[in-house]
C-alpha cells in the first residue's frame, strides 16, 4: 500500500540514530565529569561524555567505509588543544534546560571548521548544523527546570570546578544496538590518509548498449553535425539509461542568421508579461510581483528587448506596452475575480497583432487564483480559449515558451501545467509559497528568455508522442556561430526497434511555421561506460523523467485505482534504483563524485517523496491543489536552475573584452611607476607586518614589479542567490595569511584540477579548501589592499576578477556592484573584532582600500545618480525619515552600508559630528537596530500566517473580550434573533424591515427620493423605525459591533500585558544580542571611541532607544508583523507602519492593534450567529423573496441577506428568479445585473483603482441565464432583454442564439 512506500522511503535517508561521530575527551579525564552526569544527564548509561559532530549519523553497515572517508576528509587537520573551563545553557520550550560544558580551543584548531569538513563528506547529515542557532559544540552533562534553578546549578558545579585540558588527535564513529549504551566502532585519526578497502570500492555498472546517428549509419566520435538539404546541420547521440527509457542528446545548428539579418546577441522576442491582479493579490504579493517585473523588464531593455506587453487581468483586462520607462507598473492596483476566459481572449488578440511584427514569443504569467468567469461543468469557454490560444500559438510562431508562476496555496496547478505545455518550446512551472520568493522565480525565468530564440525541437516516437527537448546554446569561439544542445528520454522498450524522428520548427527571415522533419536512423554499437559521473547523471535524468510522466498521470482528476496501484509500483522501483546508485556513489574513492552526486540524489529523493505525497492524496481523495502545486515544481526544477547559470554565461560574455585588455592595463601601470623614488616612501606603520606572500615569497613591493598586488586572504562562502546579490556573500574570517593575487588564483587553478569541489560550492555554510595559510587556516578568497597610489595602479584592476571568483566562483563572473559591496563586507568583519593590535592594524588596511573604492566610485566619470557618494549620502540623510530607504531592495546589507557611511565620513561627504548632534545620531542608530532586528526576525516567528499572528498577538496584549466582546455580541445576538423571528412571520410588518433597511441608506444618497417613496409605500409598507433620519452602513447592527472601538484602551501595557510577552520580548532579545551587537562597534567607530569596539556584552532595549514597555512591545510586534520585506514596504506605503520609538506612535499602534484584535473576534463571532440563523430561515429565503412585490423590499432583502455576491444566499435569490411565480422579475433581475437600485449600492463587493460610483455587476452563467430567460421571455421584448446586458457582449450572444432557437 501506499504507507508501506512512504515508510519506505523515509528509512532510505540512509540515517540513523544509533549511530554518530563524535569528539570524545581521553578517558583518564572523565571522572569530574561523570560525577556531575551521574546525577543531572539522563543519557548518562546511554553515552560516554562527547561533544557530537554528526547525529543522527549512517546505518552499522555503512561505518567502516565511512571511517575511511572521515579520515580522508581531515586529512589536512592537525592536532589542536582543547579546554573545559566554563559551564553553559541552552533553554528549551516549557522551561526546560540543558547545562554543558564549553570547549576552548587553541588558535591553530577549531571544532567548528572540523565539523565543517566532515559535514562536507556527508551533507545529507546536517541537522546540527540546520539549526537556527547554527553549529555549537557543548559537552552536555545535565538537564534542570526553570532558568533560576539552572543558573544555581551552574554556579555550584563552576564553583569547585579544575579545567580539564587535552589534545585532540582523532575522533570517533561510535555506534549502539537495540538499548545497549554507544561503544566506539571506527577510530578517526587526525592528519593522515587512508585507501578505501577494495571490498568496499563502487561498482561500476557493466558497459551499456550505446545508438549513435551519422550520415552513412557508421559508429563516430566525437559526433560531427550532419548538414541537411535546408540548411540545419545536426547530429544525436542515444544511450540507453535503464530497461525503459532512452536518452537522445541532440546538437543543432540553425542556417546562418546572416540571411536574416538577426545579430545572436540581441533578443528578438515578442515578450508578454501576464499579471494576476484580483483582489487577493492586494499587499505584499502584488508589491513583489510589480517590483520584479520592474527588474525583469530593466534586464530585457539592457538586452535591447523592446517588444514587451503586461496584460492585467482580474474580471477584465488592462493590455498596458511597456516602453522605456516602468513607471505604469508602480501604477497598478489589484482588486476584483479571477477571469482567465478574458486574459486567454486577450492574450489570444495580442498575439495576433505581434504575429505581424515578430514569430518568436515569450509569455510568463503570474496568478494566484482559480477562474471565477466560467461556471459550467468542465469549463467549456475556458476550454475552447485555451484551445484557441494554443492553435494561434503552433500555427503562427516559429518558437515560442510558456513559463507559469502559481503564487499561494489556491492557484489552479493544472490549469497551469497545461498553459505551461501549450507551447512549442518546453516552458516551466513554479510553485510560490510566499511573496519573497517570487523575485528569485522571475530572476531563474530571465536567464532562460534572454538571448537569442532556440529552434523548437521535438521527437516522435514510434506510437506518434511528441516529447519536446530544451534546446541550450553551446559556447563557441564565434559569437555568431549558434550551436544548440538539449538532451530529451524517450520511453523505449529495451530490445526492441528504436524509430524516432526529429521535428524542428523554424523561421528564415518573417516567415515562420516551417517544419525540418529527419528519420533517426540508429545502429547499436558496443561502447565503455563513461566516468562514474556521468552513469549517475544519465540514470538521474531518466529517473526524474519517470516521476514527471508519473506525476502527470496522478494529477488528472479521476484516475482509476488500477492505474494508481500501478504507478505506486513504478514508485518502488524508482526508489530501489535511487538506493542502488546512492550505494554506488557512497562507496565512491573520489570525493569529488560523492560531493558532486549525493546532492543531486537527494534531489531525487525529495521529488520522490513529494510525488508520494500527491499519490496518497489521490488514493484517498484527498489530492489538494497544494500537492498538485508542489509536484509539479519539481518536475521544472532542473529547467529553472538553469536560468540562473544562463545569466551567469552571459555576463561573463560580457566581461572576456573587459578582461583581454586587463593585462594591458596593468602593464602600463608598472611601466608608470619609478620603483626608486617608491623604495624612499614612507608608509603607515600598520604596513609594517605585511611580510612576504605565503606561496610565492614575493613581498609587496616585489609583486609590484611582476604586474601583481597583496592581498589579505578571507575564508568565504556564498549562497546562488550571490548571483543576483553580492551582499549574499559570508565573510567567515579574515586570516594573518598574505598572499598575491595571481599566485592565489594559480592555487585555485591547481586545487580544483585535483578537486572540483575544492572551491566549496554554491551554500552559506559549506567549506572550500583552495589553499591553506600559514596558520593553517583556510584561504579561499582574498581581497586587494590599498598599500601606496603605485600599488593600487596595479591592484585596481586585479580586484575585479577575484571578486567575480568570490561571487559566483567564475572570475569571468564579474560586476561592477561586487566591487561596491564585497570589500565593504570584509571592512565590517574587521570591524567586529579590535582585540589586538594586529586586528586593528588589518581593519585600517582594509579601511583604507575601502576609502579609496568609495573615492573612486565617486568620481566625475559617473553620473551624478550613480556615484557611489551619491547614492550613501542620499540613504544616510532619509534613513530615519524615510522608512522605505531601510528595506533590503535599497540597503541589502546593513554591515556594508555602515562601512559606507564611515568611509563617506572619511572623505568628508557626511559631515555629521556625531558629538554635538546626539539626538539625529541616536535615532539612527535605532532605526538601523530596529531594521537588523526585523531581519533577524526568529524562525518560529516568521512561520506564522495570518491567523497565527493574530493568536500571539492576543496572547501578548491580553485584550479583554469579557468587556469590549461578550456584550456587544450578546445584544447584536438577541437583535438579529428577533429580527429572524419576525421575518418568518407572514404579512407586512416582517416585509416592512426589509423595506426600512434600503430606506436607511436611500436617506443617504437621496433624501428627497426617500421621502417621496417612504409617503408612496406608507399605504403599502410599515415602517420599522422612524423614517427620515440618515443612515449608513454603520445602522447595520452587524457593522455596529463591528466598528464599537474599545475607546478606554490608550495603548498602555498592563502588568499582566508584560508578563504575557515576555517570551516574544526575550527571544527578540537573544537577536539583540547574537547579531546586533556587533553594530556597536560601527557606532564606537564612528564616534571615535574605541574603547567599545569588540567587546561583548548585553544589548539592552533601552540601548537602542526602546527604554519604555510600550516601544519594547510596538518594536518586537511590527518585527512580526513585517518581517518579510514587502510586508515591510506595504505597510510604510500604507500609513501602518509607525516609529516604535516614539512614545505616542508605540502606543497608537499598540491601540490600533488591539481594537484589530476586538474586532476580528467580534466579527467572528457576530459571523457565526448569521451562520446559524441563516440556516435557520434558509428554506424561507426563496418564498419570501419570490413574494416580495415591491421592488424597495426586494432591495432590502438582498442589502440584508447578502453582503457580497460570493455569499451562500445569492446563490437562493438567483434560485427564486428561476420560478414563474416570482413576482417583479425583470425588476430583481435588473439589480442583480447592476447591483445597485436607485443609485444605492446593494453588495459591498467593490475594485481597487474603479472610479467612484462604479458598482460590481453579476454576470450570469448559461446554466442560470437560460432558465430565467425561459420563465420570463415575455415580460420583456428581445430588444429589451438585449438592452438588460448591454454591457455583457458573450452574454448578448447567448441571447440571439435563444432567441434564435426557441
Amino acid at each position: 500500500c501506499i504507507l508501506t512506500f512512504i515508510i519506505y522511503y523515509v528509512m532510505s535517508m540512509k540515517k540513523t540514530v544509533t549511530s554518530a561521530v563524535i569528539l570524545a575527551p581521553p578517558q583518564h579525564t572523565w571522572g569530574p565529569i561523570q560525577r556531575i552526569r551521574s546525577q543531572y544527564d539522563k543519557a548518562y548509561e546511554r553515552w560516554m561524555p562527547h561533544i557530537n559532530l554528526l547525529y543522527p549519523f549512517l546505518p552499522h553497515d555503512h561505518l567502516e567505509v565511512a571511517a575511511a572517508v572521515l579520515t580522508n576528509a581531515l586529512s589536512s587537520v592537525q592536532p589542536f588543544r582543547v579546554s573545559f573551563k566554563d559551564f553553559g545553557s541552552f533553554d528549551h520550550s516549557g522551561s526546560s534546560h540543558t547545562i554543558w560544558l564549553s570547549p576552548n580551543q587553541s588558535p591553530g584548531g577549531s571544532i567548528e571548521d572540523v565539523q565543517r569538513k566532515i559535514q562536507g563528506a556527508f551533507p545529507m547529515c546536517d541537522d546540527l548544523s540546520s539549526r537556527a542557532s547554527g553549529f555549537v559544540p557543548h559537552l552536555t552533562v545535565g538537564q534542570c527546570k526553570g532558568e533560576a534553578a539552572t543558573q544555581q546549578l551552574i554556579a555550584s558545579f563552576a564553583s569547585g570546578w579544575q579545567p580539564i585540558e587535552f589534545t585532540v588527535t582523532e575522533l570517533y564513529v561510535i555506534a549502539r544496538t537495540e538499548d545497549k549504551p554507544f561503544a566506539i566502532v571506527h577510530t578517526v585519526p587526525l592528519g593522515k590518509t587512508v585507501e578505501i578497502p577494495k571490498q568496499l570500492q563502487p561498482v561500476v555498472p557493466a558497459a551499456q548498449l550505446y545508438y549513435e546517428y551519422t550520415s552513412d549509419g557508421t559508429p563516430s566520435q566525437p559526433l560531427p553535425l550532419e548538414i541537411a538539404p535546408d540548411g540545419f546541420a545536426y547530429a544525436a547521440s542515444f544511450a540507453r539509461s535503464d530497461e525503459s527509457r532512452v536518452a537522445v542528446h541532440l546538437r543543432l545548428k540553425p542556417p546562418p542568421l546572416l540571411e536574416t539579418g538577426i545579430s545572436p546577441q540581441t533578443t528578438t522576442k515578442q515578450f508578454f508579461v501576464v499579471l494576476d491582479v484580483s483582489g487577493s493579490m492586494a499587499g505584499a504579493p502584488l508589491n513583489e510581483a510589480k517590483q520584479s517585473i520592474i527588474a525583469l523588464v530593466n534586464a530585457l531593455h539592457e538586452q535591447n528587448a523592446r517588444d514587451i506587453t503586461l496584460i492585467t487581468f482580474n474580471n477584465a483586462c488592462s493590455v498596458i506596452p511597456i516602453g522605456e520607462s516602468t513607471s505604469v507598473i508602480n501604477a497598478i492596483s489589484a482588486g476584483g475575480g479571477t477571469s482567465f476566459l478574458d486574459c486567454f481572449k486577450t492574450m489570444s488578440k495580442c498575439m495576433e497583432q505581434a504575429y505581424t511584427r515578430n514569430n518568436n514569443i515569450a509569455i510568463i504569467l503570474l496568478t494566484d487564483g482559480q477562474d471565477t468567469s466560467d461556471n459550467q461543468p468542465g469549463k467549456p469557454l475556458l476550454s475552447a480559449a485555451l484551445a484557441s490560444m494554443k492553435t494561434l500559438l503552433e500555427q503562427r510562431y516559429s518558437s515560442s515558451e510558456m513559463h507559469t508562476l502559481g503564487f499561494g496555496r489556491d492557484h489552479d496547478a493544472r490549469l497551469l501545467l497545461e498553459l505551461t505545455k501549450g507551447a512549442s518550446s518546453p516552458g516551466t512551472f513554479q510553485y510560490i509559497k510566499a511573496p519573497s520568493e517570487i523575485d528569485e522565480a522571475i530572476q531563474s525565468i530571465l536567464g532562460l528568455v534572454s538571448g537569442s530564440s532556440a529552434p523548437s525541437v521535438s521527437i516522435r516516437d514510434a506510437t506518434g508522442q511528441l516529447h519536446r527537448v530544451l534546446m541550450q546554446r553551446e559556447p563557441t569561439e564565434n559569437e555568431n556561430d549558434l550551436v544548440y544542445e538539449g538532451t530529451a528520454f524517450v520511453p523505449h522498450v529495451s530490445g526492441s526497434p528504436l524509430t524516432l524522428e526529429l521535428q524542428i520548427m523554424h523561421s528564415t527571415g518573417t516567415k515562420s511555421g516551417d517544419h525540418h522533419v529527419t528519420p533517426l536512423s540508429v545502429r547499436p554499437v558496443e561502447r565503455a561506460p563513461g566516468s562514474l559521473r556521468e552513469e549517475i547523471e544519465l540514470r538521474v535524468g531518466c529517473l526524474q523523467s519517470r516521476i514527471a510522466d508519473l506525476g502527470s498521470r496522478v494529477i488528472k482528476p479521476g484516475v482509476p485505482r488500477e492505474e494508481l496501484n500501478e504507478c505506486n509500483r513504478e514508485i518502488g522501483d524508482i526508489v530501489l534504483q535511487v538506493d542502488g546508485l546512492e550505494s554506488i556513489v557512497f562507496k565512491s574513492k573520489s570525493r569529488v563524485d560523492r560531493k558532486t552526486l549525493m546532492p543531486v540524489l537527494q534531489e531525487v529523493r525529495e521529488y520522490i517523496g513529494t510525488f508520494l505525497t500527491a499519490l496518497a492524496g489521490a488514493m484517498t481523495n484527498t489530492l489538494t491543489n497544494e500537492k498538485i502545486a508542489n509536484l509539479t515544481s519539481l518536475a521544472y526544477k532542473e529547467v529553472t536552475k538553469k536560468g540562473l547559470q544562463k545569466r551567469l554565461a552571459q555576463r561573463a560574455g560580457a566581461n572576456v573584452e573587459l578582461f583581454d585588455k586587463l593585462e594591458g592595463l596593468v602593464q602600463k601601470a608598472v611601466a608608470s611607476i619609478n620603483f626608486q623614488e617608491l623604495e624612499k616612501k614612507p608608509l603607515p606603520d600598520i604596513y609594517n607586518g605585511i611580510g612576504a606572500c605565503a606561496l610565492s615569497c614575493m613581498t609587496w613591493d616585489e609583486a609590484l614589479r611582476d604586474g601583481d598586488c597583496m592581498c589579505i586572504s578571507l575564508d568565504v562562502a556564498r549562497s546562488e542567490a550571490a548571483i543576483a546579490d553580492p551582499s549574499q556573500v559570508v565573510i567567515r574570517s579574515i586570516n594573518q595569511t598574505f598572499v598575491t593575487s595571481e599566485s592565489f588564483l594559480d592555487s585555485v587553478q591547481f586545487s580544483l584540477s585535483r578537486d572540483m569541489a575544492a572551491h566549496g560550492g554554491f551554500g552559506r555554510d559549506v567549506s572550500g579548501n583552495i589553499v591553506v595559510g600559514t596558520a593553517r587556516e583556510s584561504i579561499t578568497g582574498v581581497l586587494p589592499l590599498y598599500i601606496c597610489e603605485e600599488h593600487w595602479a596595479v591592484a585596481r584592476h586585479r580586484i575585479k576578477p577575484l571578486m567575480g571568483w568570490m561571487t559566483t566562483l567564475d572570475i569571468m563572473g564579474y560586476a561592477g556592484s561586487q566591487l561596491r559591496t564585497i570589500p565593504f563586507l570584509v571592512m565590517a568583519k574587521a570591524a567586529f573584532d579590535l582585540t589586538s593590535e594586529f586586528k586593528h592594524n588589518i581593519f585600517e588596511m582594509v579601511k583604507r582600500t575601502c576609502v579609496q573604492i568609495y573615492k573612486e566610485a565617486s568620481g566625475p566619470h559617473f553620473e551624478v545618480q550613480d556615484r557611489m557618494s551619491t547614492q550613501v549620502k542620499d540613504i544616510f540623510e532619509r534613513y530615519v525619515s524615510d522608512p522605505s530607504v531601510r528595506t533590503v531592495d535599497r540597503v541589502p546589507s546593513n554591515h556594508a552600508f555602515l562601512t559606507q557611511v564611515m568611509c563617506a565620513v572619511e572623505m568628508g561627504d557626511i559631515t555629521l559630528s556625531l558629538h554635538d548632534a546626539g539626538d539625529m545620531w541616536n535615532q539612527f542608530w535605532s532605526a538601523i537596530c530596529e531594521e537588523e532586528m526585523r531581519r533577524l526576525t526568529p524562525y518560529k516567528y516568521k512561520q506564522l500566517d495570518e491567523g497565527g499572528k493574530i493568536h500571539l498577538f492576543s496572547r501578548m496584549l491580553l485584550p479583554d473580550m469579557a468587556r469590549y466582546v461578550d456584550p456587544h455580541v450578546a445584544a447584536y445576538e438577541a437583535e438579529e434573533t428577533k429580527k429572524a423571528n419576525a421575518s418568518a412571520q407572514p404579512g407586512g410588518d416582517a416585509l416592512a424591515i426589509y423595506g426600512e433597511v434600503f430606506m436607511k441608506q436611500l436617506r443617504i444618497v437621496d433624501q428627497g427620493m426617500a421621502d417621496r417613496l417612504a409617503s408612496e409605500a406608507a399605504s403599502r409598507i410599515a415602517p420599522a423605525g422612524g423614517s427620515g433620519q440618515a443612515g449608513n452602513d454603520k445602522d447595520d447592527p452587524h457593522v455596529q459591533v463591528i466598528m464599537a472601538e474599545p475607546t478606554e484602551y490608550k495603548g498602555d501595557v498592563t502588568p499582566e500585558a508584560w508578563e504575557a510577552m515576555q517570551t516574544v520580548i526575550n527571544d527578540f532579545e537573544g537577536v539583540l544580542i547574537r547579531n546586533v551587537h556587533p553594530l556597536l562597534a560601527f557606532r564606537a567607530l564612528l564616534s571615535k571611541d574605541n574603547t567599545k569596539v569588540g567587546h561583548a556584552g548585553d544589548v539592552p532595549y533601552a540601548q537602542i532607544g526602546a527604554d519604555t514597555k510600550e516601544k519594547i512591545a510596538s518594536l518586537v510586534m511590527q518585527c512580526i508583523m513585517h518581517y518579510r520585506n514587502a510586508d515591510r514596504r506595504d505597510a510604510i506605503a500604507s500609513g501602518k507602519y509607525l516609529s516604535p520609538f516614539v512614545q505616542d506612535a508605540a502606543k497608537q499602534l499598540l491601540q490600533r492593534t488591539y481594537v484589530d484584535l476586538i474586532t476580528r473576534e467580534r466579527q467572528a463571532r457576530t459571523n457565526a450567529i448569521d451562520d446559524r440563523l441563516r440556516q435557520q430561515r434558509s428554506s424561507e429565503v426563496i418564498n419570501k423573496f419570490c413574494s416580495a412585490n415591491d421592488a424597495i423590499v426586494a432591495a432590502g432583502m438582498m442589502m440584508d441577506m447578502v453582503k457580497f455576491q460570493g455569499h451562500r444566499d445569492y446563490h437562493s435569490l438567483i434560485c427564486a428568479l428561476k420560478r414563474k411565480d416570482c413576482a417583479i422579475p425583470i425588476e430583481k433581475l435588473t439589480m442583480l445585473l447592476r447591483g445597485e437600485y436607485l443609485g444605492v449600492r446593494i453588495f459591498l463587493d467593490v475594485f481597487d483603482g474603479q472610479p467612484e460610483g462604479t458598482f460590481v455587476t453579476w454576470h450570469p452563467s448559461r446554466k442560470n441565464l437560460f432558465p430565467i430567460w425561459m420563465c420570463h421571455r415575455a415580460l420583456l421584448t428581445k430588444q429589451d432583454w438585449l438592452d438588460l446586458v448591454q454591457h455583457m457582449d458573450d452574454i448578448r450572444a447567448l441571447l440571439e442564439k435563444y432567441y434564435a432557437r426557441y
